[in-house]
Parts: structure tokens; C-alpha cells; sequence
């Protein structure tokens, strides 16, 4: 095929290539449709740095010293 689109979709797509298509609005990019391997191989890696955040979070909270606990009932009284 020629690479126009059909109904809006280039015929690349439909031919099940593994290609990113930018999607216009306005001549602005508004969005990117992707394989879904690729969707799920990004969700997986965000995902795993998410999980590292917390991790660094947890650790970091580990250092501090009881003296610097707020009993969860005066978080309960400041948020009244």
C-alpha cells in the first residue's frame, strides 16, 4: 500500500508494524498510539521504578530515631 490512511489509520499500522503513531490535533501532538508490547514493556519498567522510590522512601524512614515519631493521634488533630 501507498501509506495513506484509511478511516484515519495509516496503513502501516493496520499492516501490524511495530511503530509508534503520533496523533494530531490542531498540528499539536496529543497523543502516541503504541504496539502493545511496547505499552507493557513501559508500564513494567515504570512500574520497577516506582518500586524503587519506595524502597529509597522505606530506608530513609528507617534512619529516623523514635524521638522523631508524631503519634498518629496529633496528625489526627492537626487535620480536624
Amino acid at each position: 500500500m501507498d501509506g495513506k490512511t484509511r478511516n484515519g489509520v495509516p496503513d502501516l499500522f493496520l499492516q501490524g508494524h511495530n511503530l509508534a503513531c503520533p496523533v494530531f490535533r490542531y498540528y499539536r501532538l496529543e497523543s502516541v498510539i503504541l504496539p502493545i508490547e511496547e505499552y507493557e514493556t513501559l508500564q513494567e519498567v515504570y512500574d520497577l521504578v516506582e518500586h524503587m522510590e519506595i524502597y529509597k522512601l522505606v530506608k530513609e524512614r528507617e534512619k529516623t530515631g523514635i524521638d522523631e515519631f508524631i503519634p498518629f493521634e496529633d496528625i489526627l488533630k492537626e487535620n480536624e
